[in-house]
């Protein structure tokens, strides 16, 4: 059995900002994550999470989502 961690928060910047200090591997590791609104779900992965959080606030078909759900596994990388 394999262990993992699921860290959720709202996805704004300031929120992005500083998950993305809370912790080195989202900044640098394999990561799989959820974004979604009341109505659309988005499914990635990225090996800079908090990176890739950013672009997508700035994407016209991505910045209405509200909420991200990352998947953290020592086994991604």
């Amino acid at each position: 059995m394999t262990s993992f961690e699921l860290e959720r928060f709202p996805l704004t910047h300031e929120d992005v900002r500083v998950w993305g200090d809370s912790d080195p591997r989202h900044r640098n590791w394999p990561v799989a994550y959820v974004m979604n609104s009341d109505r659309d779900v988005y499914v990635g992965e990225s090996l800079n999470a908090e990176g890739r959080m950013r672009q997508h606030l700035e994407s016209e078909s991505k910045k209405h989502l509200n909420w991200v759900c990352v998947v953290l596994d020592n086994t991604f990388n």
